[in-house]
């Protein structure tokens, strides 16, 4: 059964896009019987890290307004590489306003047969009809911040509006992370309301302007120290769908010679 999981921003660059991708390729990748597709919702084309052309929403809005969109012909034309699928927002950002809740959430119920995982970019705004439909439909969603006191004061102001819009967040994620920050693990925790087993670290790369020039994914340039931390946030994606281990499994794997 298809899940699906949401990464939304507490601001805007905090990383939400390269996080999503991220997780979609190394899920793509160490489970070779999935198929995978990543959504970017968030109202924006958001293309700098993929090296050759994705679709765009923009070519099924008729489709999603008429609600006859075929689920097999999504699935062959938005391949992206293999067993990796992905449809990209609106590439003229003015146009998201064209864009409702209840389109996406048609969208994803009519494909998710087609598929065993779905990630959701929603960018870091609930004022998108995109974004909001991503959010409501997902089962699980995780929140993007940062050290900055601009990032986790935003999330402060807008905690009881999540609330009232039923989004609860299992996770937060604090992407570009610094050690010596004064703004530790334990401060943002006892600041927000989260334990530390609900505080997932990604520690700051410096490969940032390489993967813009790329066109690459941090997981695709082999950031190591940045994809240590993603690791714990794929296993417990691939645990919630059933498949516990099955990356550290692939990787074990060795020829036995039968000679």
């Amino acid at each position: 059964m298809c899940k699906v999981f949401a990464f939304h921003g507490a601001e805007r660059k905090v990383g939400v896009t390269m996080i999503a991708q991220s997780i979609a390729e190394k899920i793509a990748n160490d489970c070779e019987q999935f198929q995978v597709l990543l959504l970017v919702l968030n109202g924006r084309a958001n293309e700098q890290y993929f090296d050759k052309e994705v679709k765009s929403i923009d070519e099924y809005k008729l489709q999603l307004e008429s609600k006859l969109l075929n689920e097999k012909d999504f699935a062959r034309d938005c391949r992206y590489k293999g067993n990796l699928h992905v449809l990209v927002g609106p590439r003229d950002e003015f146009e998201y306003r064209y864009y409702f809740p209840e389109e996406v959430t048609y969208l994803i119920e009519c494909v998710k047969s087609e598929f065993d995982v779905i990630i959701v970019d929603t960018g870091d705004s609930i004022d998108c009809g995109l974004a909001v439909g991503g959010l409501t439909y997902s089962e699980h969603r995780y929140m993007v911040a940062s050290q900055d006191e601009t990032s986790l004061v935003r999330y402060e102001n807008l905690h009881r509006l999540y609330e009232q819009m039923g989004y609860d967040f299992d996770y937060i994620v604090i992407n570009k992370y610094l050690s010596q920050d004064v703004y530790s693990k334990n401060y943002i925790g006892e600041r927000i309301g989260y334990n530390k087993e609900q505080l997932l670290i990604l520690e700051n790369s410096n490969k940032g302007k390489q993967a813009e020039r790329g066109k690459k994914s941090l997981y695709e340039l082999h950031d190591e120290v940045w994809c240590k931390g993603l690791e714990p946030i794929v296993q417990e994606v691939l645990r919630l769908c059933g498949v516990n281990g099955i990356a550290k499994q692939r990787k074990n794997k060795v020829w036995k010679s039968f000679i």
